[in-house]
């Protein structure tokens, strides 16, 4: 999937999406030092690392499953009607 972004290895991760990183780092570390001291700034920079990499496999995950329930959604809507029509002849 990253490599449809040029991302073939650490390095290409780190330098392709080095902005969303940092804001990630940032964020994470943030919000784990607030609630949990030094241990959750550490724990939520260390997550800020791999947020990106997360966010754009759930983006996918959930254009899939948005494509799948709409074609399954469309199925089932032929084969009501194709009901309704055989019931209502």
């Amino acid at each position: 999937m990253l490599e449809r972004f040029g991302i073939t290895d650490v390095p290409s991760y780190f330098r392709k999406l080095r902005i969303p990183i940092v804001i990630s780092v940032i964020v994470d570390a943030c919000i784990g030092g607030f609630g949990s001291g030094l241990k959750g700034l550490i724990l939520g920079a260390f997550l800020g690392f791999i947020a990106p990499a997360g966010l754009l496999w759930l983006g996918v995950m959930l254009v899939g499953i948005g494509i799948y329930l709409t074609v399954y959604c469309a199925v089932w809507a032929v084969i009501l009607y194709i009901l309704w029509w055989l019931i209502r002849s």
